[in-house]
């Protein structure tokens, strides 16, 4: 638009004109959307541009005031404090302006009173006033505005209207001039707010679709994005980056050229091409999808292919370009794959991805972007987080917590990577891991999220749980059952008929490594008292040489370092000819890629047992099978297993349910247990709270359910650690304190951000009651000094837990 010749005054930000800002944010608003195929049950994908634009232009008008703008251009710290009045809030001002257009904007287009449509004017306030906050319940922020009339009236007196009106006459849609906004401002708030949205809200309370969560989500994550992205004056992209399809083709013929014909080789590649051949019939108007094969057969890789091929086809198709996002449980994994896809686009490319191509993403990610697409290759450390945690890229591999916690939020900064998680292609790998309570929840939410958004969900697993019904997921793999036969890798022995205490188990396990002197061992326990019992068990044999010198221990838990966990995973993985005893918590089952001869395992539910399973003969070794062995360990009060699982939880009941009177099984016959353990678990769960979640989420109670929903559960309040173990921590240590001294906020948080990787490399968390020693200072970490270190942490089992008591793990 072309500006008139109007000396504007205000500003929103330091040095930026308030009407510069807003017509921006504007813009990019609606090129978000505008880029977008989204179905907002048959709502015209160009109104919802226009409300985009009408969010955007307005979001900032509170800014107005002469409150704000003397809190803005105030120097002096103490005094701009004491400006930090309600009157100085713009959110809700603003809010009402968006609420005045948008509505004056539906009844100029005779579409007010239509289902959905009606509720764009309340979701577009919402967005609007909680643009600074996280959102609570829609109900309370409604009752929130009670008695502001006030307030708002001396926000009003103090605009200049002169300067608002040639604001306002920059909006290119109807709209109400300055003096008459004025005027109806209170009546808007206490009537058609306050009485007449929260009669409507209440309407939804009843309700258990998301149509108008996912658009207020949508519209507020737009918001969110494009407001940051002109705050920070960020240059803008240039043209999304293409992806040959074939790039894990080119990668497999380059990395395995020489053609293994042993049996686990031919059955990964009958897989992949299998379901590689599958993309040309598939339904685009179907959205869910499964691959389901045996652990070792290559599921990444194949399920990479398949969606960069399924890119290609909806790119043909649909006319837009999906993202891909790779799920993983656990972030001891998501290093393990990113290398991969890593050497995937370096055979493809020819060079290293650079960031806005392939992305890694969670807590602890490092905050570095590197981009060939945005003029040049130099970022500030807020601009690497902002695009980062935007999901800028076209691969980003991430965790369960960052989706389903962005698409199921109440947080500001999880919900606006929102619009980037539409129009994508999403990988859940090792998708078992969502408890069973939940699976309700996740069918109605991602069924509607697909259609709405055009979004694809891959369900990627050995052991594929039954969310889902049988016309709603389409198997990627043609008679997959075929491939499940054709394994006969292990014996799986059940001893779960006799309790063992943790004595008897050391002599059985004594026994087993004796007789069996050059067979690898994985040792899976439920709690990290018992792995410290055992693996300090194994150290006395070795100590003693009744176990040879040259074999290698490893200890692995949350209770050692997260640096030390990575080391150890990788030279167990570098280790082919030399005999492993590995002692581990269940951090161990889901994806590392671990090759022992034998697993013992405490017992758990059927689909853990299958993953730690996964870890034995993984490569086939046809000459001799692994054997994965699982017992009951106790303690002196109870089974460790009810520590984790509780004592009557459904998974444990209908795990023991399957394996009664099975003392011994094949790998055919134990893998085929899968399909009636799930379809136990189906028909004994209650979707209670899977419901009370889905009408949370319906009736915008968003303090609610983000209370709730938790896809993993701490159940015991924790301390976090910095360890002090080498002379690397004691640096980062010493460049914490050195940032903490900095007096603006905005440069210790950038400072912090350069070091946070490698700050927790060194940070375990542990229950608090077990904790000795105080926080440093008000800093929320407790500090153990090198000096400590003999005392409080051991470096091969961790953090030493002198009180009595089951720690998990």
């Amino acid at each position: 638009m072309e500006k008139i010749s109007f000396l504007y005054e205000m500003e929103s930000h330091p040095g930026k004109k308030l009407i510069d800002h807003i017509e921006k944010v504007a813009e990019l608003s609606t090129g978000i959307v505008r880029k977008k195929e989204i179905i907002f049950n048959n709502i015209p994908k160009t109104l919802i541009e226009d409300i985009a634009f009408i969010i955007g232009f307005t979001h900032d008008l509170g800014k107005a005031t002469s409150y704000f703008q003397k809190y803005l251009h105030e120097k002096d710290e103490d005094k701009k404090k004491k400006l930090k009045t309600e009157e100085a809030r713009h959110s809700l001002l603003s809010a009402i302006f968006t609420y005045t257009f948008i509505k004056g904007y539906l009844r100029s287009k005779g579409v007010f009173e239509d289902d959905y449509i009606q509720y764009l004017p309340l979701i577009s306030f919402m967005a609007v006033k909680l643009h600074h906050d996280n959102p609570d319940n829609f109900l309370d922020e409604i009752l929130s505005i009670k008695d502001k009339e006030q307030i708002l009236a001396r926000q009003l007196g103090t605009i200049d209207k002169i300067e608002m009106n040639q604001i306002l006459h920059r909006c290119p849609y109807s709209h109400p001039d300055f003096e008459s906004f004025k005027s109806d401002a209170a009546n808007i708030l206490c009537v058609e707010i306050f009485k007449e949205e929260k009669a409507r809200l209440r309407k939804l309370f009843n309700r258990s679709d998301t149509v108008y969560y996912l658009m207020f989500q949508f519209l507020y994550s737009v918001l969110l994005n494009a407001d940051k992205w002109d705050a920070i004056g960020f240059r803008e992209k240039g043209e999304r980056i293409s992806i040959d399809f074939n790039s894990v083709d080119i990668f497999l013929s380059q990395e395995f050229s020489d053609n293994k014909t042993d049996k686990i080789n031919i059955i990964r590649n009958n897989i992949y091409e299998d379901v590689k051949s599958r993309v040309n019939d598939i339904d685009l108007s179907k959205y869910i999808y499964s691959l389901s094969v045996p652990t070792g057969t290559g599921k990444t890789l194949t399920s990479f292919s398949f969606a960069l091929k399924l890119r290609q086809k909806i790119l043909k198709e649909k006319k837009f370009t999906p993202r891909i996002i790779y799920v993983l449980p656990f972030l001891s994994i998501i290093d393990q794959n990113y290398k991969v896809f890593q050497k995937v686009f370096e055979a493809a490319c020819g060079k290293e991805p650079s960031t806005d191509l392939l992305l890694k993403h969670h807590h602890l990610a490092e905050i570095e972007y590197r981009s060939d697409g945005y003029g040049d290759n130099e970022f500030t450390v807020s601009e690497s987080q902002f695009l980062i945690e935007g999901w800028e890229s076209e691969v980003v591999v991430t965790t369960f917590i960052q989706l389903f916690h962005s698409l199921i939020s109440d947080r500001n900064r999880m919900v606006r990577k929102f619009q980037n998680i539409i129009n994508s292609i999403i990988i859940l790998d090792e998708v078992q891991i969502i408890p069973y309570r939940y699976w309700e929840l996740v069918r109605q939410f991602l069924i509607s999220f697909g259609k709405m958004f055009n979004s694809y969900f891959i369900f990627v697993t050995a052991t594929q749980p039954l969310i889902f019904n049988g016309d709603e997921i389409e198997e990627l793999v043609r008679n997959k059952e075929d491939y499940f036969k054709e394994f006969d890798r292990i014996n799986f022995i059940n001893k779960t008929d006799n309790v063992l205490t943790i004595d008897e188990f050391k002599e059985l396990l004594f026994k087993d490594i004796s007789n069996y002197p050059d067979e690898s061992f994985l040792v899976v326990l439920n709690t990290i008292d018992a792995s410290i019992k055992i693996y300090e068990f194994i150290i006395t044999l070795k100590g003693s040489n009744e176990i040879s010198q040259n074999t290698h221990l490893c200890y692995l838990s949350t209770n050692i370092i997260p640096k030390h966990r990575l080391e150890r995973i990788n030279s167990i993985k570098k280790l082919k000819n030399t005999r492993k005893i590995i002692i581990s918590t269940q951090m161990v089952e889901a994806g590392v890629d671990i090759d022992v001869d034998r697993v013992y395992r405490d017992f758990g539910p059927f689909d853990s047992l299958n993953q730690v399973a996964g870890r034995c003969n993984r490569n086939y070794n046809e000459a001799k099978k692994g054997i994965v062995a699982v017992f009951i360990l106790k303690d002196d009060n109870r089974e460790y297993y009810k520590y984790i699982y509780g004592k009557s939880d459904l998974s444990m009941s209908k795990t023991k349910d399957i394996l009664k009177g099975c003392s011994s099984l094949t790998e055919r016959a134990f893998l085929g247990l899968g399909a009636e353990y799930f379809k136990r678990i189906k028909n004994a769960k209650s979707d209670n709270e899977a419901n009370q979640l889905m009408q949370q989420i319906a009736s915008m109670k968003f303090s609610e359910f983000s209370k709730q929903f938790r896809l993993i559960e701490t159940d015991y309040p924790s301390r976090d650690l910095f360890i002090e173990i080498d002379e690397k921590a004691a640096e980062i240590w010493k460049q914490f304190i050195d940032i903490r001294e900095l007096t603006d906020k905005w440069n210790r948080k950038s400072a912090f951000l350069k070091i946070k990787k490698d700050f927790y490399e060194y940070v375990i968390s542990v229950p608090k009651k077990i904790v000795r020693e105080n926080d440093f200072k008000d800093t929320g970490i407790v500090y153990i000094s090198s000096a400590q270190i003999p005392a409080v942490y051991n470096e091969n089992t961790g953090y030493i837990r002198k009180e009595p008591g089951i720690y998990l793990f």
